[in-house]
């Protein structure tokens, strides 16, 4: 008799199917990388196999390929858990059509409605971009970095900030606030911004 995967299994395998050919913006690092590294913040602080499902899979909506070949019905289907589908669904830019500004001025706006598994999600996906993103700028040429985006280096370093700032007034309790807040220090010192 087999044994039915488990939730994080589950999660994980059909998260590699879907990034399985993307890599990290201007890098060789695999897609997938993110998203456990996403997955392994939230399991730092919760016990929470949905919460950690929804780590692996926040990205698979607004990044997969082609884009809208993955949507909030299916990985509900695929999970049997609304709550991941929310979770991941609260974290998804709605319009990637809008301009940068517009998009993210949208996501910091939505914070404020999220409930905290949703929060603490929105916060480990930053965590973790920051992390590569202070990482890459310690490593290298910190203006040829910020090419591989669509903001300037300003904008983007403002942008941080500015989700910081909305992470703490929906949350201030998030454990994942302090790690976050040192992340966004740390590229205001690395961008020189």
């Amino acid at each position: 008799m087999s044994e039915t995967p488990s939730l994080y299994d589950t999660s994980l395998h059909f998260a590699m199917q879907v990034h399985k050919h993307q890599t990290r913006k201007g890098k060789d690092t695999p897609y997938i990388v993110h998203c456990i590294d996403v997955a392994g913040l939230l399991a730092s602080v919760y016990d929470d196999e949905e919460l950690v499902a929804a780590g692996l899979l926040h990205d698979t909506v607004e990044d997969c390929v082609p884009y809208g070949s993955v949507t909030i019905p299916l990985l509900i289907a695929i999970t049997g858990s609304s709550r991941v589908g929310r979770m991941v669904g609260d974290v998804t830019e709605q319009n990637k059509s809008l301009p940068w500004k517009e998009r993210k001025r949208l996501a910091i706006e939505h914070i404020a409605v999220m409930e905290e598994d949703s929060v603490l999600l929105k916060t480990a996906d930053i965590v973790s971009n920051l992390s590569e993103l202070v990482r890459d700028c310690q490593e290298g040429n910190v203006e040829h970095v910020f090419t591989r985006f669509s903001a300037s280096k300003a904008l983007s370093v403002e942008s941080y900030q500015r989700r910081l700032d909305a992470l703490i007034l929906r949350w201030a309790a998030n454990p994942l606030l302090a790690q976050l807040g040192e992340k966004v220090e740390e590229l205001h010192r690395v961008a020189r911004v």
